[in-house]
């Protein structure tokens, strides 16, 4: 190994204490990152943009933008360099850079030339990641490019600071391991496991039993997705799954439960205080007739896609909660869905 690996700081204990104090990795994706790293791509006009948290060993994707892996391994990564210092950290071309020339990630797919990151604090001194870019071929960033940046990477920080998660995602991740919280997430999409779906319906089911919320599920399909130009390699499942699942993400209310399931399906359960904001999220959620579409939300060409939607009853908190997922995306397969083209 002859490339460089970045000493790891003086604080790293503290650091490492404070992201998990935060829960900043090992949770489920949401359309409040992801918003971020898309506007980054598209703004820097650049192939993959991230939000990567350094944990001890890994540095995991918080939101991923060209790349259809959920972590990397810490040493051959970028990350410890560019959270070395307050201040930008930038590689114009990877070839030209000792550092680099001989990493795994330039030798190798994703083959990156130049890089661009900022490094993410939580709380002054202690860096728990990056917002950055990379691209395929050499380049250096402009001042405007560092401006755009640094005001991208301040709203990340912003969001890390805030956990906007339902309280029962937030209960299950507290009480879960780093090791069980890998378990309970997808990790091509960043969405939840079915095992980790099964436990938060446990939880919401109590909910209902108790009078305090509705809930719901809605199981989808989507049929063309492998028409769509999307400007992924052709036969990549996991990378146009990554694209779709953050099309619905970005559709659902913020405390709205997303499970990638087996066969290119998902379910999505809701949840609510009041009978009449339910149906107005599922009903938004799928531009039924009757409801305003979410404003400005659009897929690049139409979905077709089939949905079912099941309440969930009070008396089916004493039900087998996995059987109960299993009738609901049955019943999907089995055409009681309506089919709608969503765009």
């Amino acid at each position: 190994m002859d490339y460089q690996i970045a000493p790891v700081a003086g604080n790293e204990e503290e650091r490492l204490a404070a992201l998990r104090a935060a829960m900043c990795a090992y949770i489920p994706h949401e359309e409040r990152f992801d918003r971020i790293t898309r506007m980054a791509r598209r703004m820097l006009h650049v192939p993959i943009a991230l939000i990567s948290i350094l944990e001890d060993d890994t540095a995991w994707f918080r939101s991923a933008q060209g790349l259809s892996v959920s972590e990397m391994t810490r040493n051959n990564s970028f990350y410890d360099h560019a959270i070395g210092s307050a201040e930008v950290f930038q590689v114009r071309d990877t070839l030209l850079d000792g550092r680099f020339t001989d990493n795994p990630l330039v030798t190798g797919p994703p083959h990156i030339r130049s890089y661009f990151g900022w490094p993410l604090e939580i709380a002054p001194g202690l860096r728990v990641g990056t917002l950055c870019v990379m691209d395929t071929m050499p380049r250096t960033f402009s001042s405007e490019d560092l401006e755009t940046m640094a005001d991208l990477a301040h709203m990340v920080e912003s969001e890390l600071r805030v956990n906007a998660m339902s309280d029962n995602q937030k209960s299950l991740l507290a009480e879960s391991s780093r090791a069980h919280r890998k378990k309970l997430l997808d990790p091509a999409t960043g969405c939840w496991s079915e095992e980790g779906f099964v436990e938060l319906m446990k939880r919401t089911l109590k909910d209902v039993a108790s009078g305090t919320v509705h809930a719901a599920l809605v199981g989808m399909e989507v049929h063309n997705m492998n028409d769509f130009d999307l400007g992924i390699e052709k036969g990549s499942t996991e990378a146009r799954a990554m694209v779709l699942v953050q099309f619905i993400r970005r559709r659902m209310p913020a405390n709205a439960i997303l499970c990638r399931m087996p066969g290119g399906r998902a379910c999505a359960l809701f949840a609510a205080r009041e009978r009449s904001l339910l149906r107005e999220q599922i009903g938004q959620f799928l531009q039924e007739p009757d409801f305003e579409p979410v404003a400005g939300i659009a897929f690049p060409q139409k979905l077709e896609m089939s949905s079912y939607s099941m309440s969930l009853k009070a008396e089916y908190v004493k039900s087998d909660v996995g059987r109960l997922l299993d009738t609901a995306m049955g019943k999907l397969a089995e055409g009681h869905g309506v089919t709608s083209i969503l765009q």
